[in-house]
Protein backbone atom coordinates (compact mmCIF):
# COMPACT_ATOMS: atom_id res chain seq x y z
CA UNK A 1 0.00 0.00 0.00
CA UNK A 2 1.24 4.07 -0.71
CA UNK A 3 2.32 5.36 2.42
CA UNK A 4 0.44 8.05 1.16
CA UNK A 5 -2.94 6.32 0.86
CA UNK A 6 -1.77 4.58 4.52
CA UNK A 7 -1.05 8.09 6.00
CA UNK A 8 -4.35 9.52 4.35
CA UNK A 9 -7.08 6.77 5.82
CA UNK A 10 -5.07 7.13 9.16
CA UNK A 11 -6.26 10.79 8.81
CA UNK A 12 -9.55 9.99 7.89
CA UNK A 13 -9.94 6.97 10.99
CA UNK A 14 -9.17 9.72 13.42
CA UNK A 15 -12.30 11.61 12.69
CA UNK A 16 -10.30 14.66 10.71
CA UNK A 17 -12.66 14.49 7.16
CA UNK A 18 -12.65 17.21 4.81
CA UNK A 19 -11.97 18.19 1.09
CA UNK A 20 -8.47 17.66 0.85
CA UNK A 21 -8.18 14.52 2.56
CA UNK A 22 -10.91 13.22 0.42
CA UNK A 23 -9.49 14.06 -2.89
CA UNK A 24 -5.99 13.47 -2.22
CA UNK A 25 -7.03 9.46 -1.02
CA UNK A 26 -9.42 9.34 -4.31
CA UNK A 27 -5.98 10.40 -6.71
CA UNK A 28 -3.61 8.22 -4.91
CA UNK A 29 -6.66 5.27 -5.18
CA UNK A 30 -6.63 6.37 -9.03
CA UNK A 31 -3.28 6.26 -9.51
CA UNK A 32 -3.14 2.54 -7.62
CA UNK A 33 -5.99 1.12 -10.20
CA UNK A 34 -8.38 1.40 -7.24
CA UNK A 35 -11.44 2.86 -8.90
CA UNK A 36 -14.19 2.05 -7.24
CA UNK A 37 -12.94 2.97 -3.74
CA UNK A 38 -11.27 6.40 -5.25
CA UNK A 39 -14.73 7.20 -7.05
CA UNK A 40 -16.29 7.14 -3.30
CA UNK A 41 -13.88 9.60 -1.77
CA UNK A 42 -14.06 11.72 -4.76
CA UNK A 43 -17.67 12.10 -4.63
CA UNK A 44 -17.51 13.06 -0.95
CA UNK A 45 -14.51 15.53 -1.40
CA UNK A 46 -17.59 16.86 -4.13
CA UNK A 47 -20.57 17.00 -1.07
CA UNK A 48 -17.82 19.23 0.63
CA UNK A 49 -17.41 21.11 -1.83
CA UNK A 50 -18.76 20.80 -5.34
CA UNK A 51 -16.63 23.44 -7.30
CA UNK A 52 -13.44 21.87 -6.92
CA UNK A 53 -13.06 21.13 -10.30
CA UNK A 54 -9.93 18.53 -9.88
CA UNK A 55 -12.37 16.39 -8.03
CA UNK A 56 -14.56 16.05 -11.14
CA UNK A 57 -11.34 15.66 -12.91
CA UNK A 58 -10.40 12.36 -10.71
CA UNK A 59 -13.65 11.35 -10.04
CA UNK A 60 -14.18 11.14 -14.34
CA UNK A 61 -10.89 9.24 -14.10
CA UNK A 62 -11.84 6.63 -11.60
CA UNK A 63 -15.26 6.09 -13.48
CA UNK A 64 -13.46 5.71 -16.87
CA UNK A 65 -10.96 3.18 -14.87
CA UNK A 66 -13.97 1.13 -14.24
CA UNK A 67 -15.63 0.88 -17.69
CA UNK A 68 -18.28 3.85 -17.08
CA UNK A 69 -17.44 5.73 -20.15
CA UNK A 70 -20.56 7.51 -20.03
CA UNK A 71 -20.93 8.84 -16.01
CA UNK A 72 -17.15 9.85 -16.32
CA UNK A 73 -17.89 11.69 -19.60
CA UNK A 74 -20.83 13.57 -17.47
CA UNK A 75 -18.32 13.57 -14.68
CA UNK A 76 -15.65 15.65 -16.70
CA UNK A 77 -18.67 18.01 -18.40
CA UNK A 78 -19.57 18.61 -14.64
CA UNK A 79 -15.69 19.72 -13.88
CA UNK A 80 -15.47 21.56 -17.05
CA UNK A 81 -18.21 24.05 -16.49
CA UNK A 82 -16.84 24.34 -12.90
CA UNK A 83 -13.62 25.07 -13.98
CA UNK A 84 -14.52 27.26 -16.89
CA UNK A 85 -16.43 29.46 -14.40
CA UNK A 86 -13.56 30.02 -11.67
CA UNK A 87 -11.39 30.63 -14.92
CA UNK A 88 -9.07 27.92 -14.19
CA UNK A 89 -7.39 27.25 -17.98
CA UNK A 90 -5.20 24.44 -17.14
CA UNK A 91 -8.28 22.44 -15.43
CA UNK A 92 -10.40 23.92 -18.67
CA UNK A 93 -7.57 22.22 -21.03
CA UNK A 94 -7.10 19.27 -19.55
CA UNK A 95 -10.88 18.46 -19.16
CA UNK A 96 -11.57 19.10 -22.77
CA UNK A 97 -8.80 16.84 -24.05
CA UNK A 98 -10.31 13.75 -22.07
CA UNK A 99 -13.65 15.32 -23.39
CA UNK A 100 -12.31 15.25 -26.94
CA UNK A 101 -10.58 12.12 -26.84
CA UNK A 102 -13.58 10.28 -25.96
CA UNK A 103 -15.96 11.94 -28.27
CA UNK A 104 -18.08 9.02 -30.05
CA UNK A 105 -17.28 6.60 -28.03
CA UNK A 106 -19.71 6.08 -25.77
CA UNK A 107 -22.94 3.98 -27.90
CA UNK A 108 -26.15 5.29 -27.96
CA UNK A 109 -28.15 3.51 -25.83
CA UNK A 110 -30.97 1.53 -26.95
CA UNK A 111 -34.22 0.92 -25.37
CA UNK A 112 -37.32 -1.25 -26.43
CA UNK A 113 -40.23 0.31 -25.95
CA UNK A 114 -44.02 0.12 -25.66
CA UNK A 115 -45.27 4.20 -25.70
CA UNK A 116 -48.43 3.12 -23.53
CA UNK A 117 -46.38 1.60 -20.58
CA UNK A 118 -45.94 4.07 -17.95
CA UNK A 119 -43.01 2.38 -16.98
CA UNK A 120 -41.38 2.10 -20.09
CA UNK A 121 -42.36 6.02 -20.84
CA UNK A 122 -40.57 6.88 -17.27
CA UNK A 123 -37.55 5.04 -17.95
CA UNK A 124 -37.35 6.59 -21.91
CA UNK A 125 -37.55 10.10 -19.89
CA UNK A 126 -34.75 9.17 -17.78
CA UNK A 127 -32.17 8.36 -20.31
CA UNK A 128 -33.28 11.37 -22.43
CA UNK A 129 -32.53 12.94 -18.20
CA UNK A 130 -29.37 11.55 -18.44
CA UNK A 131 -28.33 13.69 -21.50
CA UNK A 132 -28.50 10.28 -23.95
CA UNK A 133 -30.26 9.93 -27.01
CA UNK A 134 -31.30 6.87 -27.15
CA UNK A 135 -32.33 4.20 -29.77
CA UNK A 136 -36.43 3.86 -29.58
CA UNK A 137 -37.31 0.85 -30.87
CA UNK A 138 -40.88 0.39 -30.47
CA UNK A 139 -40.58 -3.38 -30.35
CA UNK A 140 -44.35 -3.79 -30.73
CA UNK A 141 -44.02 -2.31 -34.45
CA UNK A 142 -40.14 -3.50 -35.20
CA UNK A 143 -40.54 -6.89 -32.72
CA UNK A 144 -36.82 -8.13 -32.58
CA UNK A 145 -35.95 -11.19 -34.16
CA UNK A 146 -35.55 -14.34 -31.79
CA UNK A 147 -31.88 -14.18 -32.12
CA UNK A 148 -32.01 -10.74 -31.00
CA UNK A 149 -34.63 -11.57 -28.32
CA UNK A 150 -32.34 -14.37 -26.69
CA UNK A 151 -28.81 -12.09 -26.87
CA UNK A 152 -31.42 -9.71 -24.71
CA UNK A 153 -32.26 -12.33 -22.44
CA UNK A 154 -28.86 -13.80 -21.80
CA UNK A 155 -27.05 -10.14 -21.44
CA UNK A 156 -29.71 -9.64 -19.11
CA UNK A 157 -29.15 -12.38 -17.12
CA UNK A 158 -33.02 -13.75 -17.16
CA UNK A 159 -35.04 -16.79 -18.39
CA UNK A 160 -37.77 -16.71 -20.64
CA UNK A 161 -39.73 -17.58 -17.77
CA UNK A 162 -38.65 -14.44 -15.94
CA UNK A 163 -38.86 -11.77 -19.41
CA UNK A 164 -42.46 -12.93 -20.36
CA UNK A 165 -45.90 -11.00 -19.82
CA UNK A 166 -47.29 -13.47 -17.63
CA UNK A 167 -50.56 -11.35 -17.18
CA UNK A 168 -51.36 -10.93 -20.85
CA UNK A 169 -54.32 -13.04 -21.79
CA UNK A 170 -52.38 -14.58 -25.02
CA UNK A 171 -49.81 -16.48 -22.30
CA UNK A 172 -52.99 -18.93 -21.00
CA UNK A 173 -54.54 -18.93 -24.44
CA UNK A 174 -51.41 -20.28 -25.83
CA UNK A 175 -51.22 -22.43 -23.06
CA UNK A 176 -47.53 -21.00 -22.22
CA UNK A 177 -48.43 -21.49 -18.18
CA UNK A 178 -48.29 -24.97 -18.28
CA UNK A 179 -44.95 -26.31 -16.25
CA UNK A 180 -43.94 -28.43 -19.13
CA UNK A 181 -43.28 -25.85 -21.76
CA UNK A 182 -39.48 -24.95 -21.88
CA UNK A 183 -37.58 -22.01 -22.25
CA UNK A 184 -37.40 -22.85 -26.26
CA UNK A 185 -40.82 -22.61 -26.48
CA UNK A 186 -41.77 -19.56 -24.44
CA UNK A 187 -38.84 -17.91 -27.23
CA UNK A 188 -40.46 -18.91 -29.74
CA UNK A 189 -43.68 -17.51 -28.76
CA UNK A 190 -41.95 -13.70 -27.62
CA UNK A 191 -40.91 -13.92 -31.20
CA UNK A 192 -43.91 -14.69 -32.63
CA UNK A 193 -46.04 -12.78 -30.52
CA UNK A 194 -44.08 -9.28 -29.14
CA UNK A 195 -47.09 -8.81 -26.90
CA UNK A 196 -45.47 -11.17 -24.47
CA UNK A 197 -41.98 -9.49 -24.24
CA UNK A 198 -41.76 -7.85 -20.65
CA UNK A 199 -40.67 -3.75 -21.44
CA UNK A 200 -38.75 -2.25 -21.66
CA UNK A 201 -35.54 -3.59 -22.01
CA UNK A 202 -32.35 -1.01 -21.96
CA UNK A 203 -28.82 -2.01 -23.21
CA UNK A 204 -26.15 0.43 -22.70
CA UNK A 205 -22.12 0.07 -22.62
CA UNK A 206 -22.50 -0.97 -19.06
CA UNK A 207 -25.07 -3.83 -19.80
CA UNK A 208 -28.32 -4.83 -20.23
CA UNK A 209 -31.50 -4.63 -18.16
CA UNK A 210 -35.56 -5.49 -17.99
CA UNK A 211 -36.03 -1.75 -16.27
CA UNK A 212 -38.52 -3.30 -13.90
CA UNK A 213 -38.75 -0.73 -11.67
CA UNK A 214 -37.58 1.84 -13.53
CA UNK A 215 -34.65 3.19 -11.62
CA UNK A 216 -33.16 -0.36 -12.35
CA UNK A 217 -32.21 1.71 -15.64
CA UNK A 218 -29.41 3.29 -13.24
CA UNK A 219 -27.55 0.28 -12.96
CA UNK A 220 -26.17 0.87 -16.22
CA UNK A 221 -26.02 4.30 -16.77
Amino acid sequence: MSDIIERLQSTLASGKDGLLVRFGLGQALVEHERFEEAAEHLQAALAFDEKHSASWLWLGKALEGQGKLAQAVRAWESGLSVAQAQGDQQIVRMLEVFLKRHQGKIPRPTIYHNPVCGTSRKVLQILRDYGTDPIVVEYLRDTPSRHTLAGLLAQAGLTPREAIRSKEELYKVLGLDAPEITDEQLLDAMAENAILINRPFVSTQAGTRLCRPAEVVFEIL
